[in-house]
């Protein structure tokens, strides 16, 4: 399946960056942002291929044909540099930031731009992100810099400070649901899929697609083992959810304590991201204190700001949940 930006909730701001293009007042360096889902990477893509274009559409999309649109889609054009963390690697280097600087310093091949795309731009470590910087104070004429972020907070302020950050927003439901009916059939899933990925029309084709779901059933099923069930083997627990991406656990594991502070305010929340489960989320919420809660949710989110550091998955996982253990004891 090819799904190509801009999208109908980015129009408006794919719109305004081609006329600011056009005129001649393109920023030298685009900082997107918004949570997973939203398509912040095809939108940095689209853009870097308009930018090359040799003879872009009416609409400012690259025409596809061209010997520039050509190469972007060989992977190999010459004025274009994806970052990326390095194979086997969660961070950007300092040696690729350094290597972007003296891209960016050279002629452009063909005339036009010379594009950078840097993702996910918070996995970069110090002294990378320093090295950024650099070139972010002294931007080569004809450079264009794109970081892509979904968690810009976690980027050093003098980053998003010289950048012209574009923040992406869940589009209204309606909308997000005309989008996804072209992929899916069922209005039922639809709307489930929609509330568990925060109204993120690209989170939500992912979970119908993969085994994210079925992880999410998994998981709830081991937390209300651990809840119901006096010897339940924790370490083992732990061990399973480990060999699982961190971020679709911590992902998971934000959605049901959020979910569960709202049942704690009241048993008819008006909103909740997973409404299909409503009814275990409260007993488990039932089962601790707020404050125990509150801990928890410090935790996760202490623990998704580290999602790229050198983290041990087994232990953070044994950690957590051995904490979970114990504040139900206790509660």
């Amino acid at each position: 399946m090819t799904i190509k930006a801009p999208l109908p909730w980015q129009s408006q701001t794919w719109d305004a960056l081609i006329s600011r293009h056009r005129n001649g007042n393109l920023p030298h360096a685009i900082l997107l942002t918004g949570i997973s889902g939203l398509g912040k990477s095809l939108f940095a893509q689209a853009l870097a291929e308009a930018l090359l274009c040799e003879s872009p559409q009416a609409d400012g999309q690259a025409c596809g044909q061209c010997r520039s649109c050509q190469q972007m889609q060989a992977e190999g054009h010459p004025d274009f540099k994806p970052i990326a963390p390095e194979e086997g690697k969660k961070q950007i280097g300092v040696d690729q930031c350094r290597r972007l600087s003296s891209f960016l310093a050279l002629t452009s091949h063909y005339g036009r731009y010379r594009v950078v795309v840097v993702q996910p731009a918070d996995s970069m470590n110090e002294s990378s992100a320093n090295s950024l910087l650099k070139t972010l104070e002294e931007p080569p004429q004809g450079g264009v810099m794109i970081l892509i972020s979904d968690r810009p907070e976690s980027l050093l302020p003098t980053i998003r400070s010289r950048c012209q950050q574009i923040v992406f927003t869940p589009p209204a439901h309606d909308m997000a649901h005309s989008w996804l009916s072209g992929h899916i059939s069922s209005t039922e899933q639809m709307d489930l899929l929609l509330a568990l990925s925060s109204n993120a029309p690209l989170r939500a084709l992912e979970l119908a697609e993969d085994d994210k779901l079925l992880l999410r059933t998994n998981m709830l099923q081991d937390l209300e083992a651990m809840s119901s069930r006096a010897g339940t083997d924790v370490m083992a627990i732990a061990k399973r959810w480990s060999e699982q991406e961190l971020a679709d656990v911590l992902h998971w594991l934000q959605s049901w304590f959020q979910d569960m502070l709202r049942l704690k305010t009241s048993n008819t929340p008006p909103l909740l991201s997973n409404p299909d489960i409503r009814d275990r989320l409260q007993q488990l919420a039932e089962t601790l204190h707020w404050d125990a809660l509150y801990t928890h949710m410090d935790r996760l989110n202490e623990m998704k700001r580290k999602l790229n550091g050198s983290l041990n998955p087994q232990l953070l996982m044994e950690d957590f949940l051995l904490s979970w253990s114990s504040s139900r004891q206790c509660s």
